[in-house]
């Protein structure tokens, strides 16, 4: 998998063959399809590992106990900063967000990704601002999930971090206001 997820990253999704990753991993085609027996289970694992990596960086961080406002700010310090940007791992996102227009599998892989994401955010809103509108709630999480996605963006094409440190700075004015309206 990681010999795949390697090579995504480098050379694009339409580039990722079976032919390739077997090679890359000095296997013969056939040994690769008796664990994948065709390319799209082989992204469809893929793209589970990696929703699975991200998934688990945001369990890990919400797991430990401490109080809404440190919470909140590493939940957000997280999400537009560098460890959760992994650049492998958001190169391997961008190809299959360019696989996504075409391929309804890849589609469905990627909604699920940033779906997993948008979810840990909204249940740690919900958690820490349970009088605010449920409807403001959605709506600052799927913020906050766009505005980390757009910094990662930023990041991966270097326009620096000035641009990161902004959508961060948004990201909590928003949680500011999600606060004022659950007073």
């Amino acid at each position: 998998m990681a010999a795949f997820l390697e090579l995504v990253g480098r050379d694009g999704l339409a580039r990722a063959s079976m032919a390739r990753v077997a090679k890359e991993l000095g296997l013969d085609r056939t040994t690769l399809h008796h664990y994948f027996p065709s390319r799209d289970e082989l992204v469809a694992a893929a793209m589970e590992q990696v929703i699975t990596a991200y998934r688990q960086q945001m369990d890990a961080l919400v797991a430990e106990p401490m109080d809404r406002e440190e919470r909140t700010r590493r939940l957000l310090d997280h999400a537009f900063s560098e460890d959760f940007n992994d650049l492998r791992l958001s190169n391997v996102l961008d190809q299959f967000s360019r696989a996504a227009a075409e391929d309804p599998g890849a589609r469905a892989q990627l909604r699920r990704a940033y779906r997993a994401f948008e979810d840990v955010v909204l249940s740690e809103l919900e958690k820490h601002y349970p009088r605010a509108p449920s409807a403001e709630i959605r709506r600052v999480a799927y913020t906050i999930a766009q505005l980390s996605e757009g910094a990662s963006a930023f990041a991966d094409m270097g326009l620096g971090p000035g641009r990161v440190e902004a959508a961060r700075e948004t990201a909590e004015q928003l949680v500011r206001q999600l606060e004022r309206t659950s007073r």
